[in-house]
């Protein structure tokens, strides 16, 4: 009989384990914004945070190995988004945020991603693809305060309504998918790379 090994889900490895390890108060990040003021934050602000967002995509009904794209700039919202995916055993995909409309609709189409979060700037791109991706289900919008419509949400109304704890499976399967990566595509059409949960031990180790 096959022996299926089991790992760790990332965000488990990286966050939630510190935290019930009693280092949830330990300043983990030094945020050094372009005015040169810093900000620090602990394993307990992104398990938190990470948390929210993992109930949303619960709400918006997520599931195991849906794709959801993060179309943002280098942000504290992109690192909350990517381990709160993982939390939801979803798959997540980080695109460029200076990516054109046709790269964009390459790597959502190709992916058949679910949600897209992303900033206000960026959503007319995604708008302006939007017949072209019919597994896309809406997006959600981390610098706006209201709903535009039942399509494209404000993720900061949400958060504002959802539990900062989530119940998630710690223990996965090491080859359970974790995220998505796409090569530059200047060769041809993009190729989505996937990497699995059980690599983190690849990179600890390495």
């Amino acid at each position: 009989m096959e022996r299926i090994m089991k790992i760790n889900n990332i965000a488990y490895t990286c966050l939630t384990h510190y935290c019930e390890q009693g280092l949830g108060d330990k300043e983990i990040l030094c945020w050094i914004e372009k005015d040169l003021t810093e900000r620090t934050f602990t394993y307990n602000d992104f398990e938190t945070e990470s948390n929210k967002i993992a109930n949303i995509l619960k709400i918006l009904q997520v599931k195991n190995e849906d794709v959801v794209s993060i179309f943002l700039p280098r942000s504290l919202l992109l690192i909350s988004s990517f381990f709160g995916i993982l939390k939801r055993q979803a798959i997540s995909c980080i695109l460029f945020s200076t990516l054109g409309e046709d790269a964009l609709l390459d790597r959502l189409g190709n992916s058949q991603a679910k949600i897209v979060i992303t900033k206000n700037s960026l959503v007319r791109k995604i708008l302006a693809n939007k017949e072209d991706l019919p597994k896309l289900e809406a997006i959600l919008v981390v610098d706006v305060n209201e709903h535009k419509n039942n399509f494209v949400l404000s993720l900061n109304k949400l958060m504002g309504d959802v539990s900062t704890n989530h119940d998630y499976t710690h223990q996965l399967n090491a080859e359970t998918p974790a995220f998505l990566q796409y090569t530059s595509g200047s060769t041809g059409k993009p190729k989505g790379a996937m990497h699995v949960h059980g690599a983190i031990q690849d990179i600890i180790q390495s």
